[in-house]
């Protein structure tokens, strides 16, 4: 579609309920139209297959990845093809295809590591723990989240950490073991803090749910809060909003 009417498309988006806006959306990345010559085109590649995943639609944005991989390979432009791989890594992820996955992370990191891109590494280590974790490879998954935050800590991004702390907290809670998890809580709620956050809240949370698992209270945990959190004591996916939103940080761009 021509330039005029996508904008005026994105206008309308904005004034709109969430389904209503997700469907124009679809609308324009469906009807996108571009002279695909060049390397410059593959960022777009990217960019559309990144926005069919944040759609729910991992199949077509997987689709639209080996197109780039094609293209990247056939002008030989190996700088594309380390984001290209760890975007297949999340749509191979979403679709539950973890093998595959864990195989497209692990070729983006090879890449990164030649053009030194430490942030990419780190966020790709975390994003391959987040995998190991859906696999029930907890052992694996810690020591991913652990280099992601070797990294992350290296070149002092401390807004990364924070997901990193937290998905090892999340683990550990899966486990049971509470203990180890508030560990991990407790170093995210500090760089929360520091970083004025808006998870703050979440984690303060998460942490009280913690701390009734413990048999202890918080000073500010309600009886309605503490039957909130003990709601879920056999849930060992508990608290996903929270956890996919952080994850969500660090799969993309953030």
């Amino acid at each position: 579609m021509d330039q005029k009417k996508r904008a005026e498309l994105v206008e309308k988006i904005l004034t709109l309920e969430k389904e209503d806006a997700l469907e124009i959306a679809k609308l324009i990345i469906d009807n996108y139209k571009a002279d695909f010559r060049g390397n410059q085109y593959i960022e777009e590649f990217l960019d559309i297959a990144s926005d069919y995943d944040r759609l729910g639609e991992p199949e077509k944005a997987l689709n639209i990845y080996k197109k780039a991989e094609k293209r990247a390979l056939a002008i030989g432009d190996n700088d594309y093809l380390a984001p290209i791989y760890g975007g297949m890594g999340v749509s191979y992820n979403y679709l539950k295809e973890y093998e595959s996955s864990v195989k497209f992370y692990q070729k983006a990191i090879k890449l990164f590591e030649t053009s030194n891109n430490e942030q990419e590494i780190g966020i790709i280590y975390n994003n391959l723990g987040f995998v190991y974790k859906n696999i029930l490879k907890f052992e694996e998954a810690v020591k991913s989240y652990i280099k992601a935050i070797e990294i992350f800590r290296k070149i002092d991004d401390k807004f990364s950490m924070t997901a990193s702390y937290f998905n090892i907290a999340d683990i550990f809670k899966s486990l049971k073991d509470y203990e180890t998890a508030l560990k991990y809580i407790d170093k995210c709620i500090e760089l929360d803090k520091e970083l004025k956050l808006d998870s703050l809240n979440d984690d303060l949370g998460y942490k009280d749910d913690l701390l009734v698992r413990l048999g202890r209270k918080s000073k500010d945990l309600t009886k309605k809060d503490e039957n909130v959190f003990l709601d879920d004591e056999d849930d060992e996916t508990t608290n996903d909003k929270s956890e996919n939103k952080r994850w969500n940080w660090l799969w993309r761009k953030k």
